[in-house]
């Protein structure tokens, strides 16, 4: 599925986005082949340690501020910690997919 969101950070509620003047969405293509720049899906592996936000469950994704130690989700705001799997795989964002590119595949192992 491919997912494209208007801006980074949505607003927290329906006044602010009144008064920030920007139309703001998510478009949402369902078993699309590609994304909405005609690029295939990058491949992921180890989908499994992908961080959700503790707050509204959303995925990390390249939208979200990422620090040393934590991150911050661009759906809620909320900041997120991040486990020493995670800190040891987006140590290296240039060998993570999901740094990359908005549309992707990933590998999640059963446990």
């Amino acid at each position: 599925m491919a997912i494209r969101a208007t801006v980074a950070r949505f607003p927290i509620d329906p006044d602010a986005q009144d008064e920030c003047g920007i139309p703001w969405g998510i478009t949402v293509m369902p078993f699309s082949g590609k994304d909405e720049n005609g690029n295939p899906p990058a491949y992921g592996s180890d989908g499994h340690i992908l961080p959700r936000c503790e707050n509204c469950w959303a995925y990390f994704n390249t939208y979200c501020e990422i620090d040393q130690w934590a991150w911050n989700c661009s759906l809620c705001g909320a900041i997120n910690g991040v486990s020493s799997e995670a800190i040891a795989k987006y140590s290296m964002p240039e060998s993570c997919a999901e740094m990359a590119s908005s549309f992707i595949d990933f590998e999640l192992l059963g446990r």
